[in-house]
């Protein structure tokens, strides 16, 4: 495991994280690594805290199970009778505590716009939302009004509430349910890339991230790996904590029962509140990763052997493999197998790269794709590089001009048929260029770079391919826009998402700002 964590370190510009293991029964280790700081290089130590971020949904979700079993609340009854002052607009059916917690209330993520649930969740009266119980979209939004409801009910703040019912049974001494200035000196520092308008690659700049103040149910809590491990030993012992049952038999099993597949996967993954629940070689998987400015974590159980991991880190790398293999590992060793399973971050080679080779072309320009072994070669303009893989058909490519996001090849069928680097197209060659339809002068003016001073999304760009509106956040996932009405698009599939964009004040044949589900954004001068 440290040579795994090493080298994800190492490529993945992590500057330090902590990784504790645990079995049904007790601790099994906490291993620690690199810095807390940078700059004053302090390292990370086991009692050093980073900021969890999601996993705090599980907290919230079973604090609501607590007061179901206590009869103050009914998660299938509609939130507005728990918090009247919330209407939101919707041509469909009440959103319940149900459809929150399994992040199928057709909410918007949510755009962190303040520090302040109440005002965040105020923002979205006047907002459209899906049909509830349809899809499955994650939404910070709607755990922060799960969060209003549990102090609604309580009487006290959802962080305390959180203390008093989770930490304080647990023995959870050192985690802290929010997130203020005070807290400071007892974090880790966080970091965030040196660049923030693309992917970001392997072994990229770090830069030290904005503070952000935060005391919402959707992800608050700070915590270090030997109080998480105690939290985890909670939900494989199946709601019993040291002393007793801290959530009951029913509501553990409406925690944990699957309620909507979180998408297509070659597991069977499935969210329940506050979890994802999967069947993985097959085990049945409990995890969940978290995000937070400067903060990445990942904690997985393994509930059909009682082993259970969690890493929290200072960086922006997903840390999700390390918690997988920890388990893994350890899952091995207790069985007693003579060889352990050998696995690698960030491996280099491509599998059937021959699938890939050809030459691929964009009206005067071309991109030759050859194999070199088991990786691929790209020459573009007599320079070449290699393609670094970082999904399933997505490359990272460094070459002058391919920075800002990522190579993607399409395929029909098993066949690769085209590449695609943002807004250009190259057909893989002997294949015709469908000819595009000419872009509205409205649709031209959206076209460009958007930013914000909010540090949770800063930024996006907006491009036409194949006669079609595309948005790009800066880790390059790519959404097609739908049109709504004038000026007002879907982002994404507006049967799987409720995520909006609206564009205006148009100067000089340009459009200068766009609302983004709720944030703003100006245009920028960069590309």
């Amino acid at each position: 495991m440290d040579q795994f964590v090493e080298r994800k370190l190492r490529l993945g510009s992590i500057p330090g994280l902590t990784v504790g293991v645990t079995s049904k029964d007790g601790l099994l280790g906490v291993r620690v690594y690199g810095f807390s700081d940078l700059g004053s290089k302090l390292p990370v130590v086991p009692d050093t805290l980073f900021q969890i971020g999601s996993i705090s949904k599980s907290f919230s979700s079973i604090v609501a199970m607590q007061l179901q079993d206590e009869g103050k609340l009914d998660v299938q009854r509609p939130v507005g009778e728990y918090l009247p002052w919330l209407r939101m607009r919707s041509a469909h059916g009440p959103v319940t505590m149900h459809h929150l917690m399994s992040h199928t209330a057709g909410l918007p993520t949510g755009t962190e716009a303040t520090t302040e649930a109440v005002s965040e969740v105020w923002s979205m009266r006047n907002q459209e939302s899906g049909p509830p119980g349809a899809y499955f979209h994650y939404s910070n939004m709607g755990y922060k009004i799960v969060g209003m409801v549990i102090e609604t009910l309580t009487g006290i703040p959802v962080g305390q509430a959180i203390s008093e019912r989770v930490f304080a049974p647990l023995g959870m001494r050192n985690s802290i349910p929010i997130v203020t200035q005070d807290l400071r000196e007892r974090l880790a520092s966080g970091y965030l890339p040196a660049y923030d308008d693309r992917p970001m690659r392997r072994g990229a700049a770090m830069a030290p991230a904005p503070w952000v103040d935060c005391d919402s149910a959707d992800g608050s809590i700070s915590s270090n790996a030997e109080d998480m491990t105690k939290y985890i030993r909670l939900i494989m012992n199946k709601g019993f904590g040291p002393s007793g049952r801290i959530v009951s038999e029913a509501g553990f099993k409406a925690l944990t029962t699957p309620v909507m597949r979180t998408g297509p996967s070659e597991n069977d993954a499935w969210y329940a509140y506050g979890l994802d629940v999967e069947t993985r070689d097959g085990h049945s998987i409990m995890s969940h990763t978290g995000g937070m400015v400067g903060y990445i974590s990942a904690m997985c159980m393994d509930m059909d052997v009682g082993v259970g991991a969690i890493v929290l880190s200072n960086g922006a790398t997903s840390v999700d493999d390390i918690a997988r293999y920890a388990v893994k590992l350890f899952r091995s060793s207790s069985a007693g197998a003579s060889e352990l399973p050998k696995e690698t971050p960030y491996a280099t080679t491509v599998e059937k790269p021959e699938e890939y080779e050809g030459q691929y072309l964009s009206d005067e320009r071309s991109i030759l794709v050859k194999r070199a072994g088991n990786e691929l070669l790209a020459t573009h303009e007599g320079v070449s590089a290699t393609l670094d893989p970082k999904d399933k058909d997505s490359f990272f490519l460094e070459l002058p001009g391919f920075e800002l996001h990522l190579v993607r090849f399409r395929r029909e069928g098993d066949e690769v048929v085209e590449l695609t680097h943002g807004p250009s197209v190259y057909r893989r060659g002997g294949r015709t260029v469908p000819a595009e339809a000419p872009l509205s002068p409205a649709w031209a003016s959206y076209c460009g770079h958007y930013r914000t001073h909010n540090p949770w999304l800063t930024n996006f760009r907006v491009f036409a391919r194949k006669g079609s509106l595309w948005l790009s956040y800066p880790s390059d996932e790519e959404h097609q826009l739908f049109v709504r009405t004038e000026g007002v698009f879907s982002v994404g599939d507006p049967r799987e998402s409720p995520e909006w964009i609206r564009f205006y004040a148009t100067v000089g044949g340009k459009t200068q700002r766009a609302t983004l589900s709720g944030e703003e954004y100006a245009r920028t001068f960069t590309p």
